[in-house]
């Protein structure tokens, strides 16, 4: 009884403390990003086109373009900052010095319009 009683002591010590020894580094991989004023690429060209779809309920978008040049291996796109919003950067496959995003707008909901106001209870409110 008494070795079973060490064993899992010593077992449950062990997983604390490598349960305590990974928090530290899993908060400091991706905890912080630092804007350059010398980057190590040139933005030759951006810009962004607004979309609708033809159907309704849909939806609609931004598309936002950037074509850089002088752009090194070591250098990775990952993501856009484009109005607020956050989306993961794709790779043109024609082009590999473009980089495209999509932004998805969800201003094309359905909304109840109704005089009875428990019917128009059922919408949603925005979220920001």
């Amino acid at each position: 009884m008494y070795k079973v009683r060490y064993i899992m002591s010593v077992l449950g010590l062990t997983l604390l403390v490598l349960g305590l020894s990974n928090c530290n580094t899993s908060k400091t991989n991706n905890s912080s990003y630092s804007l350059n004023q010398n980057p190590p690429f040139t933005i030759l060209e951006s810009y962004y086109h607004d979309w609708i779809s033809g159907v309704q309920g849909a939806g609609s978008g931004t598309i936002l373009f950037i074509s850089f040049s002088d752009l090194n291996k070591r250098t990775k796109i990952e993501d856009f900052f484009f109005r607020n919003q956050i989306v993961k950067a794709k790779k043109d496959q024609g082009n590999s010095f473009l980089f495209i995003g999509y932004f998805k707008n969800d201003n094309n909901k359905d909304i109840i319009m109704d005089a009875d106001i428990i019917k128009e209870a059922q919408n949603t409110p925005p979220e920001k």
